[in-house]
């Protein structure tokens, strides 16, 4: 099953312990994404995804080149 997420509160899916209304669909705990996201930003990069009706939901990442 794609889970498909609405683009206009992607920003919610990297806070810490928040989670997706119906428990029914998605038992978390609300800390995965907002880990990566700190790991990420540690790494000078960024996260972000894209989701589409039929397709799912897609997460991208970068981070930077050179650290030092």
């Amino acid at each position: 099953m794609a889970l498909v997420l609405r683009l206009n509160s992607s920003a919610i899916f990297f806070v810490l312990f928040k989670t997706l209304e119906n428990k029914s669909i998605n038992n978390s705990s609300g800390i995965g994404l907002a880990t990566c996201k700190k790991v990420i930003e540690d790494h000078k990069g960024k996260i972000w995804l894209e989701s589409k009706v039929g397709e799912g939901t897609t997460f991208y990442f970068t981070i930077a080149k050179n650290l030092g």
